[in-house]
């Protein structure tokens, strides 16, 4: 009886171990284990802090701002367009909601790319938002709004601890935004000779 009994539980550890190398396997497979590839680490400023911080809009239509406001928008989506690593359409496919010891909430959002409109980037990024950056509200209180949603993906590399991690921010891919993006690109490709 006691034989049997070792015998089933190492049959069903054997099983749990074949069971977490295909998890491993599987989320190298879908990107969620790769390290992002970047040519070259600019400088990441206060600047670039509030304008990639790893939050989203769901602004529609840029045009529909006036006076004050427009301006600022639109300062802020040419600093973004300006200044970012990589420019992507993407879409947000899974949003996961962490908490760690001390009870604070990390939203991650992996995402797929579907088309890179600047720079470089993976086909499946992983994008964090924790509790003390600038967007985790506009995560927090949207999350469930993310998944399937068409955005726009800004991009600053930034080094952190070590390793090299993307600070973004999403804004909805609607068409009058992307038009806008694509514009603003056009112009940056001219004055800095950029290819793409």
């Amino acid at each position: 009886m006691i034989a049997r009994n070792w015998r089933f539980a190492g049959l069903r550890f054997g099983a749990a171990l074949g069971l977490l190398a295909g998890c491993v396997v599987a989320v190298g497979g879908c990107g969620g284990a790769t390290k992002p590839t970047v040519a070259k680490l600019t400088p990441f400023t206060d600047e670039d802090a509030h304008h990639f911080d790893n939050g989203a809009d769901f602004i529609s239509d840029p045009d529909a701002f006036e006076g004050q406001w427009a301006d600022d928008w639109s300062a802020e989506l040419d600093n973004r367009v300006g200044r970012a690593d990589v420019v992507a359409a993407i879409t947000v496919h899974t949003v996961r909601q962490d908490l760690d010891p001390n009870r604070d909430v990390t939203y991650r959002l992996q995402v797929d790319v579907k088309n890179e409109m600047f720079g470089r980037v993976e086909d499946h990024l992983l994008l964090t938002s924790r509790h003390e950056d600038a967007g985790f509200e506009t995560i927090e209180g949207h999350h469930k709004q993310l998944l399937d949603h068409n955005f726009v993906m800004f991009v600053k590399w930034k080094e952190r601890n070590g390793d090299v991690v993307p600070r973004w921010h999403l804004s909805s891919a609607s068409g009058p935004m992307v038009r806008k993006v694509e514009s603003l690109l056009e112009i940056r490709r001219k004055t800095t000779g950029a290819r793409k």
